[in-house]
């Protein structure tokens, strides 16, 4: 697997980056950071912390109007659910290592972002 991270992980950034890929292409992907991150370990995930961190930060802002359709609700709750999964994962992912790689993970950030969306209503 770690072999493979130099051109799997750009081509996952690129997903999220490109609005033509549907968004339950997206919803995997952010899933699949988190799978990554536990089967690659943190030592060889390390330099892609960062950049996925930013990622997941960046989809955890998206929100609905008041007056959204039940499609555009479902789709933010299975983004939330995709989140917390990918978070869960690189937090288990990244705790065999030393503490240098689990600080480095904006654990308030982490904390905000579950927060809300426990929080948050529609």
């Amino acid at each position: 697997m770690v072999q493979y991270l130099p051109k799997v992980m750009p081509c996952l950034q690129a997903i999220l980056m490109d609005s033509s890929f549907d968004s339950e292409a997206k919803l995997v992907t952010i899933v699949a950071f988190g799978d990554i991150v536990l089967a690659a370990g943190p030592a060889s995930f390390a330099s892609y912390l960062a950049e996925t961190q930013n990622s997941l930060i960046e989809a955890s802002k998206m929100s609905i109007n008041k007056g959204s359709s039940p499609e555009e609700i479902d789709l933010l709750e299975r983004l939330r659910i995709a989140l917390c999964e990918s978070y869960v994962s690189i937090l288990h992912g990244l705790s065999p290592d030393d503490s240098l790689q689990v600080s480095s993970l904006d654990h308030q950030n982490t904390t905000q972002v579950i927060e809300q969306f426990a929080l948050q209503m529609y």
